[in-house]
Order: structure tokens, then sequence, then C-alpha cells
């Protein structure tokens, strides 16, 4: 387990796991620490749950400051190694193309060399995360899109959390904590 203390720099990439995320990357829950801080950098820490649409198994990655999220399949993704390659892949590909490219490679590239893994803690990110997959399980289902767009559509939706904004306009406004 990694403890942290007051003089630990809190510049790191983080993933909050649901206890599903975590058990099908077979992560033991007992061995994540949750007393991982939130990142000073907000474009750094991210929380990820799984769901089921049609049989299929989708993972969400969402900012856990903005609620930017990032849907794809969770076919073949079985330990942690598949797990950041693949959340990583798909954050360039999603973020390149909604023109946040100089967040992903000026922010987030440079710090994805220390990733730490928690649990999912605020019950207020996973309340919202719960929101935007029954929504989007509605686009994937009866809409019949891709993930991608998926993506882009329930970034499009105002939030409570964000006191009525959408996640793409709340993530490019993230400032770092002084």
């Amino acid at each position: 387990k990694l403890k942290f203390n007051c003089l630990f720099t809190r510049l790191y990439m983080v993933f909050r796991f649901s206890r599903k995320m975590a058990k099908k990357i077979k992560l033991d829950l007992i061995d994540l620490d949750v007393s991982v801080p939130l990142s000073e950098n907000p474009f750094l820490d991210w929380t990820t749950h799984l769901f089921t649409a049609d049989r299929t198994q989708y993972i969400i990655v969402t900012n856990t400051f903005s609620l930017l999220s990032i849907i794809f399949p969770g076919r073949g993704i079985t330990g942690e190694s598949e797990f950041i390659t693949q959340t990583l892949s798909m954050m360039r590909q999603y973020m390149h193309a909604e023109s946040f490219e100089l967040i992903f490679e000026r922010i987030i590239v440079p710090n994805i060399r220390q990733i730490f893994l928690s649990k999912s803690s605020d019950r207020r990110v996973t309340g919202s995360m719960n929101k935007l997959i029954d929504i989007a399980k509605y686009y994937l289902l009866y809409d019949d899109i891709s993930p991608y767009e998926t993506s882009r559509r329930i970034n499009e939706i105002p939030m409570s959390y964000l006191e009525h904004a959408t996640p793409e306009e709340a993530f490019p406004r993230l400032k770092l904590k002084s």
C-alpha cells in the first residue's frame, strides 16, 4: 500500500476504481489505498467503472473534477497493464478528436510515468457517473451509436455536480490547485 504524507508532491496520474472495474482487471481492493489524495493537477485524476449494455462490457473513465468521460469496450482488458494502455490510447484518441490534444500532450503525457491506483471514494462522482452510464446505455442500445459518439454525447449533458455546466465545458476550465 502506498501512503501519502503532506510533503509528497501530488502531481501524478490517479485512476480510482469501482469494485466491478477492480474485479475485472483482478485488482485486490484491499491492496488499493483510499488515502491517495486528489491530484493537485485535476487533469490527472480519473475514476473508472464497468458497465454492461446488451451483454457487452464497457469501461467508462471519467475525470474526477469535470466528469469528462470516455467510453470504450472492455473486451480483452484483463489486467492492470492492459487497462492503463487501452485507457491512455482511448484518452489520446478522444482528446485529439475533441480539441483537447494540447491538454493531453502537455499535461497528461508527461505525468503518466507515475500512475497510482485507488478505490473510488467520492460518492458524488460515482453517482454522476451512474447517471451518465444510464444515458450511455440508451445511446449504445437504442440509438446504436459507437462508444466514441456515445462519449461525445454524454459530455454535452449539463450536470448538477458541475452547477449545470457540461463536462466538455468544465474540462478545459480546470486549474491547478495552489
